[in-house]
């Protein structure tokens, strides 16, 4: 892999319309899929997303809006999710294994997929038959509120392959993210589970 090719966001919550943020600070253009046309139209008229981080503006030119996922995933190269954990499984229900084949695909999940207690990348694994150096994962201490404001934010881009985890760091890095690059991709998914736990139990 010489490159990071096309890279697609799979959510249209407030994390998937702060990496779009982040993207597209360094990218020229990304496919992005948000289920609802009513969401996407909101987009065309506003210029912005009209239900999260609703400051963050953007070119419309440099974002190609999906809301088929199997359509999403088939013109991208790296795939970035983005969407709840908890929803998972309803919409990757939609998926064919082989729609993955050839793809990077990265898990932007903070948490795990509750009915099977995995991370996402031991879900994509064992449901979709992606091996792991081809699964990537993007986690740290960045809240989609500072990147929206443009505050400084730091991620770990982890995986097996570290020259993917090299692109996807040089793809993503800016002027508001700095990015450092890890194999350890399920040690991340779990600092990042547990980081929420630790954060609910302090009250934060």
């Amino acid at each position: 892999m010489d490159s990071i090719g096309k890279i697609c966001i799979l959510g249209g919550g407030t994390w998937g319309t702060a990496l779009a943020k982040m993207v597209l600070m360094n990218q020229k253009h990304m496919n992005w899929f948000i289920r609802r046309n009513d969401q996407i139209e909101g987009f065309y008229k506003l210029g912005h997303n009209p239900s999260h981080l609703t400051n963050v503006k953007f070119n419309l030119a440099q974002i190609t809006f999906y809301s088929n996922i199997e359509k999403a995933i088939k013109d991208s190269d790296t795939i970035i999710v983005a969407i709840p954990s908890p929803y998972v499984k309803q919409y990757f229900r939609r998926i064919w294994n082989s729609s993955f084949r050839g793809k990077f695909v990265v898990s932007a999940l903070k948490g795990i997929i509750p009915s099977d207690n995995m991370v996402m990348s031991e879900y994509l694994a064992a449901n979709f038959k992606i091996p792991f150096e081809q699964i990537g994962v993007v986690s740290g201490p960045c809240h989609a509120e500072e990147v929206a404001l443009e505050r400084l934010s730091f991620l770990t881009v982890a995986s097996k392959d570290q020259n993917k985890a090299k692109l996807l760091s040089e793809a993503i890095n800016s002027r508001i993210l700095k990015t450092r690059i890890s194999d350890d991709v399920v040690g991340i998914e779990l600092a990042a589970v547990l980081k929420n736990i630790y954060a609910i139990a302090a009250g934060i």
